[in-house]
């Protein structure tokens, strides 16, 4: 598959702008506890009420499924990154560790500053993207359609340039086909 799956709906215009208002507030300052900390105060606003809060607007929650609020899938991966870069946040230490009862080799420790760049690089997503999720091409499809530049004109039929393709990227016929039919000299 050529790009990422996605999950849900894309965030509205408004939510997206409300980010990019977010991301240019705590991106500069994000090393700051307190910006931090409004960053992940946000973040739970959005799991909470599928939106972003706003300073036009009032903080009440909308009813489920109202037009302008966040897919739950949207709202199911904030609180996943909630779960995960909120403790460390929190933390009065600046670091967290999620396994303490491990061996001290075993550790997994996060900074309070890494965790804030985490949360503001996915609403820095949300606000260029719409989405939560990584939703970029992979470099592979690109490099397919390079290769079948190159392999083309050394063979009289489409097919016999899609299987010496394949012996390159190791994929059925069918999806190369699909990934080079609009790039065919």
């Amino acid at each position: 598959m050529a790009h990422s799956p996605k999950k849900g709906r894309k965030a509205t215009q408004k939510a997206r702008s409300s980010a990019a208002k977010l991301v240019a507030a705590y991106g500069p300052t994000i090393v700051n506890v307190a910006s931090a900390r409004a960053l992940l105060d946000a973040w739970e606003y959005f799991a909470e009420n599928g939106q972003l809060p706003n300073e036009h607007q009032d903080r009440s929650p909308h009813a489920p499924g109202r037009r302008g609020t966040a897919s739950q899938e949207a709202r199911a991966a904030a609180k996943d990154l909630l779960k995960a870069y909120g403790p460390p946040i929190r933390s009065e230490s600046g670091t967290f560790c999620f396994n303490p009862e491990d061996d001290p080799e075993d550790h997994i420790i996060i900074s309070s500053e890494r965790a804030a760049q985490v949360l503001l690089d996915a609403m820095d997503r949300l606000a260029k993207t719409g989405w939560l999720v990584e939703t970029e091409v992979k470099l592979e499809r690109f490099m397919i359609r390079a290769d079948y530049k190159q392999i083309r004109p050394q063979f009289l039929t489409v097919k016999a340039a899609l299987e010496a393709l394949a012996k390159l990227h190791p994929r059925s016929i069918r999806d190369l086909e699909r990934m080079v039919s609009n790039k065919k000299p």
